[in-house]
């Protein structure tokens, strides 16, 4: 199955100044191929915009965020208790 170049991680829509905000064009840049694209057009070289290292080192930062959250709070439930 062929992706669109408007969801590929290579592909960077050019934009119009409207008169109040910037629309979206219907070509876009390739960085694999270095010419301009339509966003409709595709090709061999579709990759994820999705970085997939990111994710997992977002995950793991999350579950080093819980157990310090655990840590704290048997920390402040033995303050509690001592008091």
């Amino acid at each position: 199955m062929k992706h669109e170049c408007a969801i590929c991680g290579n592909f960077r829509a050019y934009y119009d100044k409207s008169y109040c905000c910037y629309t979206r064009t219907d070509c876009g840049r390739c960085s694999v191929k270095k010419e301009t694209v339509l966003k409709h057009s595709t090709c061999d070289k579709w990759k994820s915009k999705i970085n997939y290292k990111l994710s997992l080192k977002k995950g793991i930062l999350i579950k080093e965020m819980e157990e310090v959250m655990t840590k704290i709070n048997v920390i402040i439930d033995f303050i509690n208790d001592h008091n």
